[in-house]
């Protein structure tokens, strides 16, 4: 007979979906920790470079062909992950997703290739020599010698690079930094007609992947969402139904019963539990019905958060080191203590 907690749909307009990419090449051990960081930065989508089959609060979509490592997973939200009418998947490499929202349909692709030989070349450099419209002449670093596949795929089919069209510090183009080498080689890629985009920014020091780095864009797209609304119920406290209160609470059941021979089998049984529960919220007490909040990683032990903090610190020192030989027996330590982080968090 205790009160159930209900959730209540409102109708509400929502102006922004965020999208991520990153490449963490394994989330063993530190999906949670990833969830987290994407909630943090109210990421709606992400492409993730890794293999994974947990979720959480995300739907998560997989293609890869080995069971153990890579592959291209996108990840949606709470409030994108109900839009998808079409999953294709293109080899081991490219995968697609069509979102329907309200009246505009979204593709989202998540495609993975490594940069090397004549493979997808990555580097678009720091001006748009020769790529007026699909490179905005505000890239980074230098670009690759001979032919740069990605400007030409996106000259091609009428594309422009995103990380191309906005002034940003030089920390917030780097998307991939080990040791002394910096560069660019994360994108995102949208059709030139295309005028939602509106900005798009790098997290250098996200501690869930050390080398890539958190990449998002904000799309603007007015749009009318249902969202369900908890509503807070209290709840009677039967677990107090035990020593004295047992006594008491059938001497007031006793004296407040009541005649109900003039009503019908339905009214009787309403009659009755309502008394029930009176008493019982009188005797027994009940819940305040707040609801509270949980995170992903609400099941952490304090081993476990404490092994996740002391790696979290470890990364923050490495990366502040700038002499070389600083900087090894840094990732030395981080190293050792994201092992027993991720031992932790198995166990």
């Amino acid at each position: 007979m205790a009160s159930s907690s209900r959730v209540i749909l409102e109708s509400v307009w929502r102006n922004k979906e965020v999208v991520g990419s990153l490449n963490v090449g394994t989330l063993t051990g530190q999906f949670l920790e990833l969830v987290d960081e994407l909630n943090k930065r109210y990421v709606d989508a992400v492409c993730v470079g890794a293999k994974t089959k947990e979720a959480n609060d995300f739907k998560l979509w997989y293609l890869g062909v080995v069971t153990n490592r890579n592959g291209v997973v996108i990840m949606l939200g709470t409030y994108l992950r109900n839009n998808v009418v079409e999953v294709n998947r293109f080899g081991d490499r490219v995968m697609m997703i069509k979102l329907v929202l309200d009246v505009v349909v979204v593709n989202l692709v998540s495609a993975y290739a490594p940069h090397a030989g004549d493979d997808f070349n990555g580097h678009i450099g720091k001006f748009s020599d020769g790529y007026v419209g699909t490179h905005r002449g505000l890239g980074y670093g230098m670009r690759n010698e001979g032919r740069c596949i990605l400007l030409e795929f996106a000259l091609a089919h009428d594309f422009v690079i995103v990380n191309s069209c906005f002034k940003k510090r030089d920390p917030h183009l780097i998307t991939f930094k080990s040791g002394g080498c910096s560069t660019q080689i994360d994108y995102f890629l949208t059709r030139k007609s295309n005028k939602n985009f509106k900005d798009y920014k790098v997290f250098p020091n996200e501690k869930c992947a050390t080398q890539h780095h958190l990449l998002v864009m904000d799309i603007y797209m007015r749009r009318k969402i249902m969202v369900g609304v908890p509503e807070a119920t209290p709840r009677i406290l039967w677990k107090n139904l035990k020593g004295e209160r047992v006594r008491i609470f059938k001497e007031r059941i006793g004296l407040e019963q009541r005649s109900f021979e003039e009503a019908d089998v339905n009214q009787l049984w309403y009659q009755v539990a309502s008394l029930i529960r009176g008493i019982a919220k009188d005797v027994l007490g009940s819940t305040s019905g707040k609801i509270h909040d949980q995170k992903e990683a609400w099941w952490w032990n304090a081993d476990v958060q404490e092994r996740v903090k002391d790696k979290q610190a470890h990364f923050k020192e490495l990366m502040c080191c700038n002499e070389q030989e600083e900087f090894d027996t840094k990732k030395t330590i981080y190293k050792e203590a994201k092992r027993l982080d991720k031992k932790a968090v198995r166990e």
